[in-house]
């Protein structure tokens, strides 16, 4: 899952400091000609910031609080990239009322996250953008056809950057994952 959400929403977390310069230049130009959010270009870090002290508006002055409270998280603190990354999953919100990685893996999958398959870790990585509307792939009970072919663009990326292997890569290509059963507890019908 480490190696997915990585991959799926910060490839570079480990090589700076908490933003990305390169992003976050690009993301205030393409803002600044819109003159509206557009853009955020929000690191793992910047994520956690937000999730922990901030409310949820898109203005140019929720995202320079999170700019500095990055460098008090990084510089002042400093906390560990390993320990952002672990609150990162933790406190994360994978579906409706599904807060971080292993009530996700259990509500998805009925597993441990470290039992999930690539492709179970794929999907959770996919969804993170806007897990409450993706929530809807898991009522209908299975990941449609041009979801999966997401999936698979972060498989291909993941095995370019060695974050798979060419037998993690042939497996997961070859079968989407499956979701466990809803029940009536589920409060679907």
């Amino acid at each position: 899952i480490i190696r997915t959400v990585l991959t799926a929403e910060d490839g570079d977390f480990f090589f700076y400091g908490g933003v990305n310069p390169v992003t976050l230049a690009d993301a205030i130009e393409i803002n600044l000609e819109a003159r509206e959010i557009l853009f955020g270009a929000s690191t793992i870090t910047m994520q956690l910031a937000k999730m922990l002290f901030l409310d949820q508006d898109r203005t140019f002055a929720r995202k320079l609080q999170e700019v500095f409270l990055v460098y008090l998280i990084v510089h002042q603190v400093p906390v560990a990239k390993d320990r952002i990354l672990e609150l990162y999953l933790n406190i994360t919100e994978f579906g409706p009322g599904v807060i971080g990685i292993f009530d996700a893996s259990e509500y998805y999958f009925e597993k441990h996250p470290r039992n999930l398959s690539a492709g179970e870790a794929a999907w959770l990585a996919s969804i993170l953008p806007a897990p409450k509307i993706y929530h809807r792939y898991f009522e209908d009970g299975s990941i449609p056809d041009d979801w999966f072919i997401k999936m698979i663009a972060l498989y291909d990326i993941m095995l370019e950057r060695g974050r798979m292997t060419r037998i993690e890569y042939d497996s997961a290509v070859k079968q989407r994952p499956e979701f466990r059963h809803l029940t009536a507890v589920d409060g679907v019908n």
